[in-house]
């Protein structure tokens, strides 16, 4: 504090002697004395003391910080990123989201939670990120601390590559990654490093170096097996395999990293994570055609996601259909659509949803049902419609499916007008977005019979299919060769089904193999090889009837070919019409010309008589400017002459004005010197009164505190002497019953009773002897099973054991066990040495029991109990025995809350599994033992 007030001091006294020889002309001009600077420094000092130490006792209320209080903060954090996560398709949410934020940075002021403000505006930051508005969230960096700048980097990358992958914005994303490295690196913080490196490695998967990202990815793995983190190892495992791009020199890679994932989170029982790889293997399996492997994949998983109540199973169950088609069994694929759109309405998952009603329109599309179809893709779209950020293709690929509905249903123009409209809303990105909207024109403009318009369309989307690989090329293939088919371009169309033909049939669907079937038939009909078309139109329709259950095979065939022939005739008829409707549109067109010519003559002739008129307006308007620029100088020297009069009396003003502030400015900070002086001496006789009644009142709670501790600890002590003689009488009155059945023994005569009473003289004896050390040693709830079960054993030895002469090994962890576990391990003890005693050692030399303790988990322990005499006889199962003996080890091992197995192996071996109540301290050695 000291030092504080002397720097405010030393920067006060520079600060007031830089004004003193800014203003010396005035000092002079109103003579003011040195002894009046004097005072007014002195009372500035005061002021600026007075301010720091004010501030300094403001910083230290601010450290006492309610744990309540961050707690709120924290919540109302956690509640606006819970409307910032789900503000894809409300919204309004983003605004609930700022509100949050706002108030926890209140809260956070108010309370002085540094964390909090920061928090609170990293959050702030992110909703204007969602909205859109790029500048301000940059602009909010500056008010950020250094960990949190990394995150809103990390979040505008992102934000970048998700919005349009354009060479622009990528170059953006590795701009904003290389800015949160450099903070990183500059917090010397390994964690935050790993985190961007991490980054790096998804976009270079995504919109970079492929193979560089794998490289950082594997690099980050190596480094997190190295440190010993598991988690965080399979955690980068699973995003190395999400974002790996679905081709064949990446199989290898793919799979054995799945497979190293789920063996990760098995050991850690993440069975959510578990279903998610499988979900990423089916889906890599389908762009490879192995439908089989990818259903292995799907079932497993869904029935994994409905235990932990993951709405990833939408997802699932979509891919579970697209399988079903593929199979032809459109039946089983409507049923896994509809079970998809349930789980999304009942996970709320909205966005997918979407996607979902989507391919749900396409599979009633498929099967010519219009109207569902129609009904469905709306749903769709409107869903779409509401988002606030779409994925790439999203809205083009429904655009393209409500138009095809509407040329099905006659509405040709009116598609291609929707067409037009939705692309200015939704250009198409590079990639398969390009191909969407070229192959509906295509199959548009074909129905309206303008076949050179559809063939440039359907030539355009093979021409990109080229480079997105072999199943966008396939199906671009066998869009132009049906194009050329319906449109009787034989020669055009059979290069394209050769290329077909050669595909193999794993990877072609039931409907691609229909297709290609029926177009061979129309090639072999029209170049006159009618039996090849007819072996060709069986096969077509052995496979439609498989997709579409159709029953009456061959009335459907009659009625085909009646078609076939029909649409000859109307082909004919239809290429004349449109001969006619073509040399209509060439005189229409020659008409437009000759309008479109006349009116640019007349615009050519407006445009000269505006350039007339402007040129006569701008002379004019020259004029005037040097009229005025004449009488502006005439003003000009008006001002300047009245500026200099009034300059001079406001300089004579000013230095009366300045002679007389100082004067009273003196005056004042000489009182207010004086009153500050007395207040600060009255505050500081307060404050010792205070001081004193404080000290006086913190001394007697300390006494009145220290004769409680006193009584506290002789209640502790006088407890725990009675606990101890509980446990010494306990133990006594054990040993009593325990002697009254030794004197019972030496009145009877039957065995049965006899051994009976033996018996229970050894159980007595083991709860006895715990009860011993109870009272012995310094806990009075625990004691060490280690020199218990030594204990035990050697007055086994000496009561039992003289005739067989067993030999006892003993193998057990020094734990310390609550009286609960305590007396139930004592009796089964008892009870298996004693029966082993008996039973099993009749003509076995060397006979050996052996007993051990060993850890099985951090909080796990497995009893063994082994001999090596005859063992069990065979057939015998002890679960169903009715000896006491049996009863008591299985009913004792229960009341373990554990289980007991019986194993014959060179003699009976007894194995109990239990979990364990530990003494404090005792869990790491319990995992190390285990480990």
């Amino acid at each position: 504090m000291i030092r504080s007030i002397s720097m405010t001091l030393n920067t006060s006294i520079r600060l007031l002697l830089a004004a003193k020889s800014r203003f010396a002309p005035f000092l002079i001009c109103g003579r003011i004395k040195k002894a009046c600077f004097r005072h007014i420094l002195l009372a500035f000092i005061c002021l600026m003391c007075t301010s720091a130490v004010a501030q300094q006792h403001q910083s230290k209320g601010y450290q006492k910080l309610s744990t309540k209080d961050t707690l709120r903060v924290k919540n109302l954090l956690d509640k606006g990123y819970e409307q910032l996560d789900q503000y894809l398709d409300q919204i309004e949410l983003l605004d609930s989201a700022i509100l949050f934020a706002k108030r926890a940075n209140s809260l956070s002021v108010n309370i002085g939670y540094a964390k909090g403000m920061d928090f609170a505006k990293l959050l702030e930051a992110r909703v204007y990120l969602a909205k859109g508005d790029i500048k301000t969230t940059k602009g909010r960096l500056k008010n950020l601390g250094r960990q949190s700048q990394v995150a809103l980097w990390i979040s505008l990358a992102k934000q970048a590559v998700a919005r349009r992958r354009t060479k622009e914005n990528i170059d953006s994303t590795f701009i904003y990654l290389h800015r949160a490295d450099a903070i990183a690196k500059n917090l010397g913080s390994t964690t935050v490093q790993l985190m961007v490196k991490s980054q790096f490695a998804m976009f270079q998967l995504t919109v970079g170096d492929t193979d560089k990202g794998v490289e950082i990815y594997k690099e980050l793995i190596r480094t997190y097996e190295l440190k010993g983190d598991e988690r965080m190892a399979g955690r980068t495992l699973t995003m190395l395999v999400s974002n790996l791009p679905h081709l064949a020199k990446y199989s290898r890679e793919l799979i054995s990293g799945a497979d190293r994932c789920i063996k990760i989170y098995t050991k850690l029982n993440h069975k959510d994570t578990i279903a998610m790889i499988m979900l990423c293997k089916a889906n890599f399996y389908r762009t490879q055609n192995d439908n089989t492997l990818a259903e292995k994949e799907l079932l497993p998983a869904i029935e994994l996601f409905k235990v932990t109540k993951s709405p990833v199973i939408v997802y699932a169950y979509a891919s579970l259909a697209n399988i079903c088609i593929d199979y032809g069994n459109n039946e089983k694929a409507l049923r896994y659509y509809i079970e998809s759109i349930n789980a999304a309405v009942k996970y709320k998952q909205t966005s997918r949803l979407a996607v979902t009603y989507q391919q749900l329109g396409a599979l009633y599309l498929a099967m010519n049902q219009l109207d569902k179809s129609m009904e469905t893709f709306k749903l769709a779209f409107e869903l779409v419609e509401k988002k606030t950020r779409l994925v790439p293709g999203e809205a083009l690929v429904l655009v393209r499916s409500i138009a095809d509905v509407m040329g099905r249903n006659g509405k040709v123009v009116e598609a291609l007008d929707f067409i037009d409209k939705m692309e200015k809303k939704y250009p198409p990105q590079p990639g398969p977005e390009q191909t969407v909207l070229p192959v509906i024109r295509g199959g548009l403009y074909a129905k309206l019979g303008k076949f050179d318009i559809a063939e440039k369309y359907y030539l355009d989307a093979v021409q990109v299919s080229d480079k997105l690989g072999s199943t966008f090329k396939n199906k671009a293939i066998d869009l132009i060769a049906g194009f050329y088919l319906r449109t009787r371009q034989w020669d055009k169309a059979k290069p394209y089904l050769e290329t077909l033909k050669n595909i193999p049939h794993n990877v072609l669907t039931a409907n691609d193999q229909r297709n290609i079937q029926l177009y061979l038939y129309r090639i072999d009909s029209a170049g006159g090889n009618y039996a090849s078309a007819l072996n060709h139109f069986l096969k077509y329709k052995a496979i439609n009837d498989t997709i579409y259950n159709t029953t009456n095979k061959k009335r459907y065939l009659e009625l085909q070919i009646q078609y076939e022939t029909d649409k000859k005739d109307k082909d004919i008829l239809l290429k004349q019409k449109n001969i006619q409707i073509l040399e209509k549109q060439d005189l229409l067109h020659q008409t437009l010309l000759h309008q479109t010519s006349l009116q640019m003559r007349l615009d050519q002739q407006k445009r000269q008589q505006e350039l007339k008129i402007s040129a006569l307006e701008d002379q004019r308007r020259d004029r005037d400017f040097t009229v005025f620029r004449l009488r502006a100088a005439e003003n000009d020297q008006n001002i300047k002459r009245l500026e200099k009069e009034a300059k001079l009396q406001q300089t004579l003003l000013s230095q009366a004005k300045i002679n007389k502030g100082l004067t009273y400015g003196g005056i004042l900070l000489l009182a207010i010197v004086v009153s500050l002086l007395l207040s600060r001496y009255r505050l500081k006789q307060r404050a010792n009164k205070l001081l004193n009644a404080q000290k006086e009142e913190i001394s007697q709670q300390n006494r009145s505190l220290q004769e409680l501790v006193e009584k506290k600890e002789s209640l502790i002590i006088e407890k725990e002497w009675l606990v101890k003689e509980i446990h010494h009488r306990v133990k006594n009155n054990l040993q009593i019953v325990i002697s009254l059945l030794r004197a019972q023994t030496d009145y009877l005569d039957n065995d049965v009773a006899l051994l009976a009473l033996k018996q229970s003289q050894h159980r007595m004896q083991a709860m006895s002897m715990i009860h011993q050390r109870l009272y012995q040693s310094e806990s009075m709830s625990c004691i060490n099973i280690r020199d218990y079960v030594s204990e035990m054993v050697a007055y086994f030895s000496d009561s039992m054991n003289r005739d067989t002469k067993v030999i006892f090994e003993i193998d057990m962890l020094p734990l310390s066990l609550d009286i609960g576990q305590a007396i139930p391990l004592g009796l089964i003890l008892n009870e298996s040495i004693t029966n082993a005693i008996k039973y099993a050692f009749e003509d076995t030399e060397n006979p050996k029991i052996e007993i051990s303790l060993a850890a099985i988990g951090e909080d796990a322990l497995t009893l063994m109990i082994k001999d090596n005499g005859k063992g069990l006889v065979t057939g015998f199962d002890p679960k169903k025995a009715k000896s006491l003996g049996m009863s008591l080890i299985l009913g004792l091992s229960k009341q373990l809350g554990g289980n007991c197995s019986f194993l014959n192996n060179n003699g009976l071996s007894i194995h109990i599994n239990f979990k364990v109540n530990l003494m404090s301290g005792e869990t790491a050695y319990l995992s190390v033992m285990a480990s």
